[in-house]
């Protein structure tokens, strides 16, 4: 898992497919109304915040995913 701090208000997550094996998810499960994606989600705004600072529980985010061509995904906060 790489974090990336793009703005005040903007990170950016790359999970391999060995994070997303690490976290026992797929890219279908990354859907907020899952409690497993849910779930995930949290354990990677902690992450970031603690890397970063970035604080997600502040304000609503806005999330993309994009999955990459090797497995795993980039995640646009």
């Amino acid at each position: 898992m790489k974090l990336y701090r793009l703005g005040e208000n903007e990170i950016r997550i790359h999970l391999s497919k060995q994070d997303l094996q690490d976290f026992a998810i797929t890219l279908e499960d990354f859907d907020y109304d899952s409690t497993r994606g849910r779930r995930v989600i949290w354990e990677l705004f902690d992450k970031a915040k603690e890397e970063t600072g970035f604080d997600a529980a502040k304000e609503r985010v806005y999330i993309q995913l994009y999955p990459c061509e090797k497995g795993g995904c980039e995640l646009f906060v």
